[in-house]
């Protein structure tokens, strides 16, 4: 986020066609994590029981399949580490 803050806000480029191949990457890199970070948000994390003596469970396989997926993801894109 911070290199493609410095690129709108300091380098002051807002027309997609005067972006470097970097910048472009950058552009790209950060739109589909904020997707990643949205599909995410919408992962039911806990499962209700719907009975007051059981208590609720955590939803491990979409958390882990989730995590799996960020993992790959930010892999394949040569970002691991650096989030």
């Amino acid at each position: 986020m911070d290199k493609l803050s410095n690129v709108v806000e300091v380098l002051k480029k807002t027309d997609w066609d005067t972006f470097t191949a970097e910048e472009k990457l950058i552009t790209e890199n950060v739109a589909l994590l904020v997707n990643l970070l949205f599909n995410m948000r919408k992962i039911q994390l806990v499962l209700a029981s719907g009975n007051e003596t059981e208590p609720n469970k955590v939803n491990t396989e979409v958390v882990n399949k989730a995590i799996s997926d960020s993992e790959t993801f930010l892999n394949e894109r040569g970002l691991a580490g650096e989030f």
